[in-house]
């Protein structure tokens, strides 16, 4: 069974006999912990400083996982009727404050980017309680084709012994320390 907790404005904790998630939608959307409560092991990297910007991607809080939209680096859109427009480091979404509502079992979020006329909706649920889901949508609210690129940005708690194991598909990877 999925039990929710509302402990602030800032704060959804969502918990299953296995797991809990503590999702921070006025700070990004940011999922900040997914904990173990079977091992004791928190899975995502907790950012240890304590002086953060909210407005400077690798000043804010690096904790967890946030959305990387509409782009990851920071460039300017190519076409007309948005040409020239900056769209962000890691994108527009990650400093926004992010609606949110509980709908049964589920977590709903969503939020629009600054730099384009796109809006993110992200469900999460815990189908079993080992299992997180996360469902996703783009809406695109121009009258205009609109390129963009979206991304998961996980900052996982890895150290020395970690093994990360991807399909023969994956022929390259690139990992940032902060």
């Amino acid at each position: 069974m999925v039990q929710f907790n509302t402990t602030s404005a800032n704060e959804i904790v969502v918990e299953s006999e296995a797991l809990r998630l503590l999702v921070q939608p006025l700070c990004g959307g940011k999922i900040k912990s997914l904990f173990s409560k079977t091992t004791g092991r928190e899975f995502f990297w907790q950012d240890p400083r304590t002086v953060l910007s909210p407005r400077d991607y690798v000043a804010h809080d690096l904790s967890g996982y946030d959305e990387c939209l509409p782009t990851i680096a920071d460039c300017l859109y190519p076409d007309e009727p948005f040409k020239g427009r900056s769209l962000g480091d890691h994108g527009s979404v990650w400093d926004r404050e992010w609606e949110a509502r509980i709908e049964g079992d589920r977590v709903v979020t969503s939020v629009s980017a600054s730099t384009l006329p796109l809006t993110l909706n992200r469900t999460l649920s815990l189908p079993e309680p080992r299992r997180v889901r996360l469902d996703y949508a783009i809406t695109n609210a121009s009258e205009h084709y609109l390129k963009f690129v979206w991304s998961a940005h996980p900052c996982f708690a890895v150290g020395v012994g970690s093994r990360v194991v991807f399909p023969d598909s994956v022929k390259a990877m690139r990992v940032c320390i902060p």
